[in-house]
């Protein structure tokens, strides 16, 4: 499989070394509170999944074979979503990408 990250965006269209999500706290399934901005995001599930994921330091490869087998769809269907998810993230500043 082709390195999965070269979708995500990130402000400098760089490859991304390593996600981060070292300042997001759970309360209960659906709620995450972010520690540097003091916010509170309602997320679904399958983001709540990747969250977790990322928080255990698994591979974005990794990720993406839990998300495929959890959700009981193809790797490519599991690339597009994860990346989509993760870029959306970024984009909240939720998870850090590491250039």
């Amino acid at each position: 499989m082709k390195r999965p990250y070269k979708h995500i965006n990130n402000s400098q269209d760089r490859p991304v070394k390593r996600l981060k999500v070292d300042t997001i706290n759970f309360y209960g399934d659906r709620f995450i509170f972010d520690c540097i901005t003091g916010s509170f995001h309602r997320i679904s599930g399958t983001a709540a999944f990747v969250i977790r994921e990322l928080q255990k330091n698994n591979s974005l490869l990794d990720i993406i074979h839990h998300f495929s087998k959890r959700y009981g769809i193809s790797t490519k269907k599991a690339v597009t979503d994860v990346e989509i998810l993760i870029s959306e993230l970024i984009a909240l500043s939720l998870v850090k990408a590491e250039l």
